[in-house]
């Protein structure tokens, strides 16, 4: 593996990382941004369960709105109702925890703190098959990835 410090970095995601290939970037290419389609079992299950249905591979558009819908309909069903502070109030106690994200959480500010990932594209020699593009290098915790809601300057912070 290329050492992090000449790594370019920019945030490029399947199904972006198709398009490319993975002969066009091998070892040189380094990415942060959450999980996807192949980043791991859960991920790799859930896309594969797209993709049937779907024909193709998620984008990781797709994969976080299914993840906030799914996250919105079980503090709907966890109050009973659908009204909107009550709901609110039991999305941000309720950690997110799916394929897309592993106990992330909702602040105060209404965004998602979730670890974010750093992965390499795989040398073409290295790839077991379709979609199998990258290696995680690191995980960078939330507390390290995101700016500290009460730093932020946002009015919904108290």
């Amino acid at each position: 593996m290329t050492p992090l410090g000449s790594t370019l970095f920019i945030r490029l995601a399947p199904p972006r990382n198709s398009s490319v290939g993975k002969y066009a970037t091998p070892g040189g290419l380094g990415r942060w941004f959450g999980p996807f389609c192949g980043a791991w079992d859960e991920t790799r299950t859930w896309s594969k369960k797209f993709e049937e249905k779907t024909g193709r591979k998620p984008s990781m558009n797709q994969a976080g709105v299914y993840s906030a819908v799914r996250h919105y309909l079980k503090a709907v069903q966890a109050v009973g109702t659908d009204d909107a502070d009550k709901v609110t109030a039991k999305m941000r106690e309720t950690p997110v925890d799916d394929m897309m994200m592993k106990n992330a959480a909702i602040r105060e500010n209404g965004r998602v703190f979730d670890d974010m990932y750093l992965f390499q594209v795989k040398a073409p020699s290295e790839s077991k098959g379709a979609w199998d593009y990258s290696n995680l290098v690191k995980t960078i915790p939330a507390a390290q990835a995101y700016v500290d809601p009460k730093e932020s300057g946002c009015p919904l912070v108290k």
